[in-house]
């Protein structure tokens, strides 16, 4: 878990929590070597079983051998982090936050990204509570299809498409966030 005033690689100075998840945590952060605000997404794997600990756990090496497969364990959480980290850093599109680096410390990964500034949709539709008007929705919905679109042709497939996970700009933008790992 990160801190305030934390210098992560002696680069992003993390000045807040933006939010949770069962993952980890996304945090704004200060990249001084570029001087912008960015955005830092935590995957913590540390509660992850490591392939020795599952080994060790499982006895039978022929056991452990057709039973690792129902397990994630911290090395293949921080390769797979790493294979889809690579693929996000690689999409440039005008409704997906931009990947600026990654990296893994430890049993935990990172992201750094843009810094959207914006809500989720579902806090939009919570504040306002009333259907979204028609003309609204078409542009928000072929933003996010134009994202998808490109995802998809380019072999990335979000995963974890829903509300929460829409951020909208004061602008009227649409971002999709939040790929995850899993």
């Amino acid at each position: 878990m990160l801190n305030t005033g934390e210098k992560l690689v002696g680069r992003y100075l993390i000045e807040e929590k933006l939010g949770e998840g069962g993952m980890g945590a996304v945090y704004r952060a200060q990249d001084w070597l570029k001087d912008r605000p960015v955005a830092v997404k935590e995957f913590r794997l540390g509660h992850l079983p490591s392939e020795e600990e599952i080994a060790t756990t499982m006895g039978d090496k022929t056991v452990f051998h057709q039973q690792a497969i129902l397990y994630l364990t911290r090395e293949k959480a921080l390769e797979q982090f790493a294979t889809e980290a690579r693929l996000l850093s690689n999409l440039h599109h005008p409704n997906l936050p931009e990947v600026y680096d990654f990296f893994t410390l430890g049993f935990e990964g990172y992201i750094v990204m843009s810094l959207i500034d914006g809500h989720s949709l579902a806090d939009w539709v919570e504040r306002y509570n009333q259907p979204i008007p028609e003309a609204i929705a078409r542009n928000w919905l072929e933003q996010i299809l134009d994202a998808l679109i490109f995802c998809h042709s380019n072999e990335v497939i979000h995963r974890d498409l829903k509300p929460e996970n829409v951020l909208l700009t004061d602008a009227g933008q649409i971002f999709l966030i939040d790929f995850g790992i899993a």
